[in-house]
């Protein structure tokens, strides 16, 4: 049986006016896990 994630992003999209940051991004993470998004 898979663990669902503590926390999931589905295609997510970020702009600022005309500039686009993020485009797209899906990102699961699990219980314990620690992620950073630099940029």
């Amino acid at each position: 049986m898979t663990e669902q994630p503590m926390v999931r992003f589905d295609n997510v999209s970020k702009r600022y006016g005309a500039l686009t940051v993020l485009d797209g991004l899906s990102l699961d993470i699990a219980r314990g896990e620690k992620v950073s998004i630099i940029g």
